[in-house]
């Protein structure tokens, strides 16, 4: 059977993640063709049988641990989409994300698509990481929704960016001189 698109998640140890990056996935509105190919890392906690639990999930263990470039190409060896998106297994997605990015290229408009993230993830499920300060969880639980989310996560760098040049140059520099690539996400 062949597929519009594969979806390639490579897991390490991610019980606590893995049913939301699926949830996402599953509750997509689109009608593309998807395989979901779960690549395992040798987990020792249940994100094997979590992702198990959902039938479209594909299961592949990895034979080389820690390899990520081989576990990515074996994957794509194996995987029977003509649109292939990577996945990090602590993720959601929008229930438009697929569509939005797939579509284009099934389409011929364009070869490629990027995505940046927009949000910090526990602020909107609720999961921590395993090692958090409680400063952070204070932070992520009591602040407004629009400060974890695509604004502040561009604009911060950016004016951090813009103290930097004038410090560097030692006068006030226009932020019209300010590059607006941040590298923030």
């Amino acid at each position: 059977m062949e597929y519009d698109v594969s979806l390639i998640i490579i897991a390490y140890n991610e019980e606590k993640y893995i049913p939301i990056l699926l949830d996402s996935i599953i509750s997509q509105k689109t009608d593309l063709k998807m395989e979901i190919i779960l690549v395992d890392d040798s987990s020792t906690d249940n994100t094997v049988n979590i992702a198990k639990s959902y039938n479209s999930v594909k299961i592949m263990h990895n034979d080389r641990k820690g390899d990520l470039s081989y576990m990515k190409n074996n994957a794509l060896e194996k995987c029977l989409g003509k649109v292939v998106i990577f996945f990090d297994s602590d993720l959601a997605i929008s229930d438009n994300f697929i569509e939005n990015m797939v579509r284009p290229i099934l389409d011929g408009r364009t070869d490629t698509m990027l995505c940046k993230t927009y949000a910090i993830l526990e602020a909107f499920y609720d999961v921590l990481p395993d090692n958090y300060s409680k400063s952070y969880v204070n932070f992520i639980r009591h602040c407004p929704r629009f400060m974890v989310k695509r604004f502040p996560v561009q604009f911060i760098p950016w004016i951090g960016r813009w103290f930097k040049m004038m410090k560097d140059k030692k006068r006030i520099v226009s932020i019209w001189r300010v590059p607006n690539r941040t590298h923030a996400t």
